[in-house]
Order: structure tokens, then sequence, then C-alpha cells
């Protein structure tokens, strides 16, 4: 779709606390529970949650993705909770399935790939953690959506030649992981400067050679 003007991260960050400001909400959208919804049930639930899916999609058309990381706090400055995050993902299927159960398969793809994008602006972190999470959303909204709902002979020509459009010009886009890497190595430098009692103990036991854990 057409660019617009703005961060994708104000709309992003609207939607995840309006998200958990509503209880319940991840768990009522995951694939298991969504099978259990009926029509009604799900007009409801896309009803109530209409101002999540409004910024969502806001987002996933801005122009510009500028992720607000708090280097100096360390990790407590910019890394994402996919729980947290999971149910918007999930919540984007939610809509597109219903938009093909109303006859509007093109209105469908819209909104799967609105949420590939919302991968798509995760995976451009700084943050190899985030970049991770990013990597699972757009999973979600494709292959997951795709390939766990049919969804493949349930769509039209258009449909079908539209999605693969739009996956393309994703591809293209999907960043190396460099970036991230070196973002990781600052957060690491900026905890042990704040939170040095985390890391007593962890360079004469030789767990750094295997991230943050002993057990590998």
């Amino acid at each position: 779709g057409t660019a617009t003007a703005g961060n994708a991260w104000d709309a992003y960050s609207a939607a995840i606390s309006l998200a958990k400001a509503a209880p319940g909400l991840e768990e009522q959208v995951r694939p298991s529970a969504r099978k259990k919804l009926d029509s009604a049930r799900r007009a409801m639930l896309l009803s109530d949650h209409s101002e999540i899916l409004t910024q969502l999609h806001k987002g996933a058309h801005c122009r510009e993705v500028r992720e607000p990381i708090d280097w100096a706090r360390g990790f407590d400055g910019g890394i994402l909770s996919l729980l947290d995050w999971r149910g918007l993902s999930n919540l984007l299927v939610t809509q597109a399935l219903a938009q093909i159960e109303h006859g509007d398969p093109v209105a469908a793809v819209d909104t799967l790939l609105d949420g590939a994008q919302l991968g798509r602006d995760f995976m451009h972190s700084h943050l190899m953690i985030n970049e991770m999470i990013g990597g699972s959303f757009l999973g979600i909204s494709t292959f997951w959506a795709v390939g766990r709902n049919d969804l493949l002979v349930r769509l039209s020509r258009e449909a079908l030649d539209r999605f693969a459009r739009g996956l393309a010009i994703l591809d293209e886009h999907l960043q190396k992981v460099g970036p991230s890497l070196q973002g990781e190595a600052v957060l690491f430098a900026r905890t042990a400067q704040v939170h040095p009692e985390l890391f007593k103990g962890m360079l004469s036991s030789g767990s750094w050679r295997h991230g943050f854990s002993s057990r590998l």
C-alpha cells in the first residue's frame, strides 16, 4: 500500500498499550482458541479491539521505523516481550480469517501483509532478541496463517498474486543480521555498567562463552 508519514513505533506502542489493558486478549486469539470462535463471537472480538487493529494497520503503513531503545538502561531499555506482542499478530490473523469468511480475500491478504510488515519492522531492530520476535510474527502472518487454515484454496487468483507481490517486496527489505549483533554487544556492555551484580562470577565460570546460560 501507500506509505504514510510518521513513525510506525508510535502506532505499535499505542496498540500494545491498548492490548495490555485488555486482559485475556492474547489467549483468545491463539490458534487453538481461535478455532473455537463462531462467526458472531469472532465479530464481537474484532469489534471490541477495533482500535488496536486500527493502530496496527496504521503502523504497518508508516514510512519510518524508529525503535525506542534506551541504551543507557541496558536490558531494561529495549528488549520486547514475545508474549505481550504475539497477541497483536494473532489478532490480525483473526481479522483476515473473518474477511475471507465475508468474501473479501483481497482485504484478508492486505491484513496478512500488514501483519508481515509488523514482523519486518521488528526485524529491523538493533537488538537480536527483538529481531527474532519479528521473525516469529512474519511466520504467524504468512506460513502459519496460510498453512494452518488452508487459506491458499480460499484465496482468489487476484488475492494470491497480491500476496506474492507483497511478500516479494518484504523479502527485498529484510535487513541482514549484522546491526542486531552489534546492538546486542552494546546492550550487554551497558547492562554490565548498570547491573554489575548480574555478572559476578560470570567470567570465571566460563558461562559467557555460551551466552547467558551456564547450562548450555
